[in-house]
């Protein structure tokens, strides 16, 4: 439950017009520090994600609703969902209509609970809650059960769902993607590893957002769509306070393509940096003598495998995803026959397909302790548990030192607040932090998912009218962002798992 720690008259007196909420996908707490911002901030340099689910929609979920994914139900990007098994993705709704253009038909429908979208509207101080990413499930999760409208990148332009209030009122979003259409990047360059090598767009496609998210002109459009929605909605110009939640991704893609250690995610940090501040001073000077305040965060880390592997004097490995699930296939076979169509694999973890294995004369524990056994056997494996069944953290023997990476208490309680009973693997498989699991045609060969520490920590800034610079090295988590965005807009949100953060105000 929420808890206020700002001052009364202070928040009244420095209700901001408009909050620019910024989340960059995919960014390390660790190299944060070298953004400008970070001199002008309350850096909050200790922030943590207090759940197992380092993926894109639970964090996104949990940033803007303070509510852990054991509570709001988004535990991955997609999953198995009780009682039949059936595939869910976060994000996609078949049951709405696409808008302003072709792409993915996509709603928070999954989401369950209270959101601060779903308070902000409702509350006297409480303006305009609009969300958009270049990933549709950045952007529904962000927006939550009752944004005013949520914009995500579709085949050739942006476009929204008719899940949102104003979903029906996006002719500036029509005129929007015809000035500034994804084609406009056909056969444009930018750095690539080598010396003055360059990855080129490609001249022609027929799906612009795929092709486009590998690179750093995908944060540029969406900072061009940031900047007319305060136009279309006059965000910032009313006598409430309204907020614009935007997620960056482009971090993400050239993270998972090109590694974090890559010169081109160097180029993209430094353009990330550049495009803040310059979208900042456009957004002032077209708000001249409004209250601006931004925040800036991320949905998850990501590790730096190869450097991971060198510090633990290990080679780092990049497995396909079916090899991972073909070493447990191998081993359970010849006791558990029925293991193909009872176990379902959504890597790294296991579902049990119940009604599968109904006949079988074995019980659940005894499958998943089985697995447990084989998972102890393998170095590329950190541990395994099952909250489901309440089985207790069994690790390989390669780290079976207790204090190696993170205790066994900490694992638990991060993996209990990532359980959604309906929704959740019975059996979390760990991979080893030296490791990375790729989709067996994917392009990624570095990632994020884990419940260490690279994952996790994320950085976490307050800055702009009325926030006054300051360092705070206290361990806090994201849970708490809701809840301090509310205060900071002049009401209490009780539902946050966690209560207001110290703001220095002047």
């Amino acid at each position: 439950m929420a808890v206020s720690s700002l001052s009364a008259q202070k928040t009244k007196n420095l209700r901001p017009d408009l909050i620019v909420f910024i989340v960059v996908d995919q960014l390390r707490a660790q190299e944060s520090s070298q953004l400008s911002i970070a001199k002008r901030s309350v850096n909050f340099s200790q922030t943590f994600h207090n759940h197992f689910c380092s993926e894109t929609a639970p964090g996104h979920a949990t940033l803007l609703s303070g509510r852990l994914p054991a509570r709001h139900g988004i535990i991955a990007n997609s999953w198995h969902e009780m009682p039949f098994m059936s595939l869910q993705n976060a994000g996609h709704d078949k049951s709405v209509q696409v808008l302003g253009g072709e792409g993915e038909a996509a709603s928070a429908r999954q989401f369950v609970g209270d959101h601060l979208s779903s308070h902000w509207r409702s509350q006297k101080t409480g303006g305009r809650f609009i969300t958009l990413s270049w990933k549709d499930r950045a952007a529904v999760m962000l927006g939550g059960p009752a944004a005013d409208i949520a914009l995500w990148a579709g085949s050739t332009g942006f476009v929204t769902s008719s899940f949102y209030n104003d979903s029906q009122k996006i002719k500036w979003l029509e005129d929007f993607n015809f000035k500034y259409p994804f084609s406009q990047y056909a056969g444009k360059s930018w750095p690539a590893a080598e010396k003055k090598a360059l990855h080129k767009i490609p001249d022609s496609s027929e799906k612009w957002n795929k092709i486009l998210a590998y690179s750093p002109f995908a944060d540029e459009l969406t900072l061009k769509l940031a900047l007319e929605i305060t136009n279309a909605y006059q965000l910032g110009k009313s006598n409430r306070t309204d907020l614009l939640a935007i997620s960056l991704s482009s971090t993400d893609y050239i993270g998972h393509k090109f590694s974090y250690n890559s010169p081109e995610m160097r180029h993209q940090l430094k353009l990330l940096n550049h495009r803040i501040v310059a979208f900042e001073a456009a957004l002032r000077s077209r708000l001249p003598g409004k209250k601006i305040s931004f925040v800036l965060t991320a949905d998850h880390g990501g590790t730096k495998t190869p450097q991971v592997a060198e510090a633990m004097q290990e080679k780092p490995a990049i497995i396909k995803e079916t090899e991972f699930r073909k070493y447990f296939a191998q081993k359970m076979k010849p006791s558990h026959p029925y293991f193909d169509y009872a176990l379902l694999f959504r890597s790294p973890h296991f579902y049990l397909h119940y009604e599968a294995i109904g006949d079988a004369h074995f019980s659940r524990k005894e499958i998943l302790s089985d697995m447990q056994k084989f998972a102890r056997e393998n170095d590329r494996i950190f541990a395994t548990l099952s909250v489901d069944q309440k089985l207790k953290i069994v690790r390989s023997n390669k780290f079976q030192k207790k204090d190696s990476l993170i205790s066994d208490s900490e694992l638990w309680e991060l993996a209990k607040n990532c359980h959604f009973p309906e929704r959740s693997p019975q059996l979390l498989v760990i991979p080893a932090p030296y490791v990375f699991l790729q989709y067996e045609k994917g392009v990624s060969i570095a990632g994020h998912g884990s419940p260490f520490n690279d994952d996790r920590h994320v950085p976490l800034f307050f800055w702009g009218d009325g926030i006054r610079p300051a360092n705070k090295q206290s361990i806090v988590h994201t849970t708490r962002i809701a809840a301090t965005l509310a205060e900071m807009a002049g009401f209490r949100y009780a539902p946050a798992d966690g209560d207001v953060l110290p703001l220095d105000l002047n």
